[in-house]
């Protein structure tokens, strides 16, 4: 018999996800992220998630340097008690605001950084789960559709490889939310939408500053999207006419935070700090192709490849792989031609994203192309400054999901067996995991503060300290980040952004510089060490003079910094070299105290200021000197003259150079170009002590293009080989040593 029944009503997504959803989606995403990272979870309280401390503990310094600087009432722009005497610039270093808003309430609730770290780091991991989640949502209003797009958000290799050390990256979950916003406002242009792309666009780059350059390239893309879709529409002028005076009232209303955001890096260019990275740099850190779809040997899968020797003998480069279950949704996607709103978009951000992240060039067998980042790093300020392009990967990643989420919602819809629709899901959220996995995830155990440092204190409240082995960037994160606690003025401190001129002024010329301290025979003969650009003298005395010249009253060795046993093992001939001035040894550092060192019999010339990065030219370690470069000499008598000998050549072209003392001329050198030949000055009746001098040349020229790729790109004068002071008797140089070492 026939019965009336109503027709079947159309389906309606609903416009949030309920209360169920969001609850199971958490309660996934904190078990996967838990397992992908154990043990992190169990060592939050003494250790940081990375296997080194470089970065975490230079991030954990400029969340401590922020809470200073904001309970004392003061910039933080510049500090100028670490990398002493120079000072480093906050510019330099990761910008980290809305993590700092986050430190500032933990740090004061919680016991410890590493908890307080910890708990900022899994937070963020949360919150670019659900960024993922909420992108995902939005593009398919299916729960089980954005419950997995978050999850391979935040599994993913992109997200994960960075979360090894890189806190600022795991902000990348503002991104989702900024596009989401960002389409909704140029769809259709409002006082809300406006106000809520704006402020998100904010906190993408309060989190890291590049973020808010990078995120606006598929911003951008969209806005050409949906300009050519008025122009299919013949209604292209109509378009522009209602969103322009929006877009005006976007960029007034995101300026104030954009210069907050940037506010350290402008600082440092208003004070005379460069802020282009090398174009070397730039090509190195670009990801692969190959790299988003194969797994590197971290992972699971790709350690199922390496040990069943599949793997494909290509160069991942910057690791970003995507996981099985986004490639292969993707994949699906693409072959089934999945339909959703705003597709060509999407697929096109994907395509533009994961170019952009690959560099600079790609080689094509013996062809070298140029990619379109390449193009933007020439002819676009604002990339002069970034150094990883391979950080595309992490919006690529968002928006892949994105299309994966659709891919499923299309496949889950054409499956009519409802247990395979059931158990889809489930089964791909535990590939995703398997997949993608960094466990055992590396953890590091924040070392104490050492109790000699108050020792010092005590010794001397304003004494600067040389934290050494210099040149070990472990080893400096480490030290600087002590220093937020002795209150000692410190050589340590490690930029993620090189600081030139701390470069150039203290680690090169340093007696003290890693790549000499790791060998334990070092220095071989005391009496006649060679270091940097000095002719071989005695160790003490060099020593001495580094000291002296730049006002550094304690020097601690390391041991940790130069390899595994106690630090009077370790730098047993140094502790011999220097024994007068030994006033602590604990086993894992030595102390010396420069006032107990007798100053040196002989005169010693050491560079200052304008004496730049030591490099290999001719086989030798040579070193670009720019058109003022300073000098001090000591003079151990003055009733006996000395004489200055050094190895200069003109940079490009002859050069008139003279040698100054407060403005007064004591030589003058006609330098020409090609090798490096010997200048030596008159005998010169100077003071003694430690004299400041300055070369001075008539001219300068610019870099060639393979010093322009290493960073080398301001003019300079001259090349200088080995410098030296002698007695002012009558000479017979040939040459005033050996200088064909190089770190």
């Amino acid at each position: 018999m026939a019965t009336d029944r109503p027709p079947t009503q159309p389906r309606i997504a609903p416009d949030r996800p309920g209360w169920r959803t969001i609850a199971v989606a958490a309660g996934l995403y904190a078990a996967a992220i838990l397992a992908a990272t154990w043990p992190a979870a169990r060592d939050a309280t003494t250790s940081i998630p990375h296997s080194d401390l470089g970065d975490p503990l230079l991030h954990l310094w400029i969340l401590r340097w922020y809470r200073e600087c904001l309970l004392a009432g003061r910039p933080p722009f510049w500090c100028s008690t670490i990398q002493v005497p120079v000072g480093a610039p906050l510019g330099y270093m990761p910008g980290l605001i809305f993590q700092g808003l986050g430190f500032l309430p933990l740090s004061a609730v919680v016991s410890g950084d590493a908890l307080a770290y910890n708990l900022l780091w899994f937070g963020s991991l949360g919150f670019t789960a659900f960024a993922g989640f909420a992108l995902g949502w939005w593009i398919t209003r299916d729960g089980r559709c954005a419950t997995l797009a978050g999850l391979a958000f935040v599994l993913s290799t992109p997200v994960l490889f960075n979360a090894h050390g890189a806190l600022e990256m795991l902000s990348i979950g503002w991104f989702p939310l900024f596009l989401i916003a960002w389409i909704r406002f140029v769809d259709r242009p409002g006082p809300g939408r406006c106000a809520s792309a704006a402020a998100l666009y904010a906190a993408l780059a309060s989190g890291a500053p590049y973020f808010g350059i990078l995120g606006a390239f598929p911003a951008a893309l969209y806005v050409l999207f949906g300009l050519a879709r008025a122009r299919r529409e013949g209604a292209t002028r109509a378009w522009a006419r209602g969103r322009l005076p929006w877009f005006v009232g976007f960029s007034i209303a995101v300026l104030p935070a954009v210069a907050l955001v940037f506010s350290g890096q402008l600082w440092a260019m208003v004070h005379g700090f460069p802020m282009s990275r090398p174009d070397s740099e730039f090509s190195r850190y670009g990801a692969s192709l190959f790299g988003y779809l194969l797994p590197d040997s971290r992972l699971p899968s790709g350690r199922l490849l390496d040990r069943a020797g599949l793997r494909p003998k290509v160069d991942l480069k910057v690791p970003s792989y995507l996981g099985v279950v986004t490639i292969g949704l993707l994949a699906y996607a693409a072959a089934a031609r999945v339909r959703f709103d705003r597709r060509g978009f999407w697929w096109s951000a994907l395509a533009l994203l994961v170019l952009l992240s690959l560099g600079a060039t790609v080689e094509l067998g013996p062809v070298t192309l140029r990619l379109p980042a390449h193009w933007l790093r020439e002819h676009t300020p604002v990339f002069r400054p970034i150094r990883v392009p391979a950080r595309f990967n992490l919006f690529a990643a968002a928006v892949a999901v994105a299309i994966a989420s659709a891919g499923l919602r299309d496949l889950l819809a054409r499956l009519r067996w409802r247990p395979a629709r059931s158990l889809l899901v489930p089964s791909l959220a535990i590939l995703a995991v398997l997949d993608l996995s960094n466990a055992p995830f590396p953890t590091t155990r924040i070392p104490e503060v050492p109790p000699l440092y108050q020792t010092l204190r005590r010794l001397d409240p304003d004494a600067r300290v040389l934290d050494a082995p210099q040149g070990d960037v472990i080893r400096s994160a480490i030290c600087a980040y002590w220093s937020s606690f002795h209150g000692l003025p410190t050589s340590a401190g490690y930029t993620s952004f090189p600081n030139a001129e701390y470069e150039h002024l203290i680690t090169e010329p340093s007696p003290f510089h890693a790549a000499m301290l790791s060998d334990p025979s070092f220095p071989a003969d005391p009496d006649r060490a060679a270091v940097d650009l000095a002719a071989p003298a005695r160790f003490r005395d060099l020593a001495w003079l580094y000291l002296s010249a730049h006002d550094y009253r304690f020097l601690v060795l390391h041991s940790s910094a130069a390899g595994d046993g106690p630090a009077a093992s370790r730098f047993s001939r140094i502790r011999e070299a220097l024994a007068p001035a030994l006033i602590l040894d604990d086993g894992d550092r030595l102390v010396f105290d420069r006032e107990l060192l007798p100053p040196p019999e002989s005169p010693l010339l050491l560079p200052l200021a304008g004496w730049r990065t030591r490099l290999a030219r001719d086989d030798r370690r040579e070193c670009a000197v720019e058109r003022s470069a300073g000098l001090v000499v000591y003079n151990p008598s003055p009733a006996r003259p000395i004489r200055l000998a050094m190895e200069l050549a003109g940079h490009r072209s002859r050069r008139e150079v003279a040698l100054l003392r407060d403005g007064a001329e004591l030589a003058r050198w006609t330098v020409e170009p090609g090798p490096v030949r010997l200048a030596v000055s008159p005998p010169l009746s100077l003071p003694a002590g430690l004299v400041e001098l300055s070369l001075s040349c008539d001219s300068e020229g610019r870099p060639a293009s393979e010093l322009r790729a290493l960073g080398q790109s301001d003019p300079f004068s001259l090349w200088a080989g080995t410098i030296v002071a002698l007695p002012g008797d009558p000479l017979a140089i040939a040459s005033p040593g050996d200088n064909s070492r190089t770190r």
